[in-house]
């Protein structure tokens, strides 16, 4: 017996639909979180105990608004097997930094490691990657003036 769900459209007029946080599958949710407080400057946004994180990165979002990270532990064999590559060989983070290379020397001295084949999509200009606690890759792009069309 299949469902039929329908949605009351004029709702979703007033509220358009956010981006919540993005979701890290870790081992450990302590020691993730102090490397992305020590790498990223995040801050603690909810409770700090239990088998996840939550973490905001200050203007990180298209708005200017913080962007959160969920840090979250494994419940099953199969959510354990894919830590540190749940996105495979994409980028679970794209940042876009001032210096590309100070960033990246802040998440390798915080425990990350460098990382190289990273697949950007058509991007010029300079990038850098590196590696979180379990591998997961994190491509910083520096930011290009914005060109206004005459």
């Amino acid at each position: 017996m299949s469902r039929r769900f329908s949605v009351d459209r004029s709702a979703l007029d007033d509220h358009p639909p956010r981006l919540g946080p993005s979701v890290v599958l870790v081992h450990d949710c302590d020691a993730a979180a102090q490397f992305y407080q020590r790498a990223l400057d995040a801050r603690p946004c909810g409770p700090e105990e239990g088998p996840s994180r939550q973490l905001a990165l200050a203007g990180a979002a298209p708005t200017g608004g913080d962007a959160h990270l969920w840090l979250v532990q494994p419940r099953s064999p199969a959510e354990t097997s894919i830590v540190g590559r749940q996105t495979g060989d994409w980028p679970l983070l794209v940042l876009y930094t001032a210096d590309c290379e100070s960033v990246r020397r802040r998440i390798v001295e915080a425990g990350g490691s460098p990382a190289t084949s990273v697949p950007m999509g058509d991007r010029s200009g300079p990038a850098a990657s590196a590696r979180d606690l379990y591998g997961n890759v994190i491509l910083l792009l520096e930011r290009q003036p914005h060109h206004v069309a005459a």
